[in-house]
């Protein structure tokens, strides 16, 4: 099966110990990260995507588990991933 699949990755809010356990980072297809991420500084995750060219969305005012207090700010939150994701995957 190895040969037949390749596993493609889509990160939300990635910390570090993740990213270091994927051998090859150019399976990474898009990474998502909010700039009030408290586990990771967002400026890491954007380095990482810069360094091995992987689309990396950054949403501003937003901590690592990309939710609002509001209910119809996380549905604009989730809105605004899924358009980032359709457009990185097609």
């Amino acid at each position: 099966l190895e040969n037949h699949f390749k596993a493609n990755h889509i990160f939300l809010t990635p910390i570090r110990s993740t990213l270091e356990k994927i051998p090859n980072l150019q399976s990474v297809l898009a990474m998502v990260v909010g700039s009030k991420d408290q586990t990771r500084p967002f400026e890491e995750v954007l380095s990482v995507g810069k360094a091995y060219d992987i689309p990396t969305l950054l949403i501003e005012g937003v901590p690592h588990h990309l939710k609002s207090e509001h209910l119809t700010e996380t549905e604009k939150i989730n809105h605004q991933i899924e358009a980032f994701v359709r457009e990185v995957v097609v």
